[in-house]
């Protein structure tokens, strides 16, 4: 007989590890071939069906009516939508559907977990580190290969490797690297402090406005906070702390002077960039 909490660490797998590999697929056939295909979307609805009971089965009453209410909102205004419309496109209305649908559902299956105490925390921060390691891996790997889809075709120095649509997985690096840099500092090891960086030079590689300024001021909260208002399990000696500082003020210095030679290449970024300001 399985046992109920490898069950769920197995449903952690399918959610935070699984969808790499079936984003890197779609894109790997849309960079050969240049057709897109519905890996994805398919992938997102298994998901769904697999994480609906949950939506039942939460005990907080407001967040079950709350997720109940948007999930049935969406589906009305889907079907009502359909029904007057004089042509349906089946595939691209279920794709859309299930991009706005899945985090409802994953939102049920989280609170589930997290009221059920059925998985660590901690074991779900270090599968979104894993995740996090991969794409980040993925992105560094085509930056410095050339192999790969441009985030923002010969207008900028980024690359998104071959996850398509690079908002969305900026996103995620991001929410990944901020695990990381959490694991990090609570428990220091050699592999930790590698997978934080690399979340982090996939987020600079990528070449977009939401990867640079996001990981530039996560690793600056992590880098500064702890040092003031550390928590118990961020154990840092004083030579330690200064040597932090050290690192992040030398570290942003020659980020800043890299970043600056790149944009200057690319007018378009040039443009971008002023956009910050």
């Amino acid at each position: 007989m399985l046992d109920r909490r490898f069950i769920f660490r197995v449903m952690f797998y399918l959610i935070l590890i699984v969808p790499v590999s079936v984003d890197l697929i779609n894109g790997l056939i849309f960079f050969l071939s240049g057709s897109e295909v519905s890996i994805g979307a398919l992938y997102r609805v298994a998901l769904m069906g697999m994480t609906l009971p949950f939506i039942f089965l939460i005990k907080n009453a407001f967040v079950k009516f709350w997720v109940g209410g948007m999930i049935f909102f969406f589906f009305g205004s889907f079907t009502g939508w359909n029904f007057h419309a004089d042509f349906i496109e089946l595939k691209t209305e279920v794709e859309f559907l299930s991009r706005i649908m899945l985090p409802y559902f994953l939102l049920a299956f989280f609170i589930y977990v997290q009221e059920n105490y059925v998985v660590d925390f901690d074991q779900v921060l270090s599968l979104m580190n894993w995740f996090g390691f991969i794409i980040g891996g993925c992105i560094v790997f085509s930056f410095i290969t050339g192999v790969g889809i441009k985030t923002y075709d010969d207008y900028s120095y980024g690359v998104k490797s071959f996850f398509i649509a690079v908002n969305d997985i900026g996103l995620c690096l991001l929410l990944c690297f901020t695990a990381s840099m959490y694991r990090f500092l609570a428990n220091f090891t050699l592999f930790k402090a590698i997978q934080a960086i690399t979340c982090f030079m996939g987020l600079l590689a990528t070449g977009s406005r939401t990867g640079t300024a996001g990981a530039s001021a996560v690793l600056f909260f992590f880098l500064i906070v702890p040092l003031f208002y550390g928590r118990k399990n961020v154990n840092m000696a004083a030579s330690f702390k200064i040597g932090m500082i050290s690192v992040m003020m030398i570290g942003a210095g020659v980020m800043i002077k890299v970043a600056y030679d790149y944009i200057q290449e690319y007018p378009y970024m040039m443009e971008n960039s002023s956009r910050w300001v």
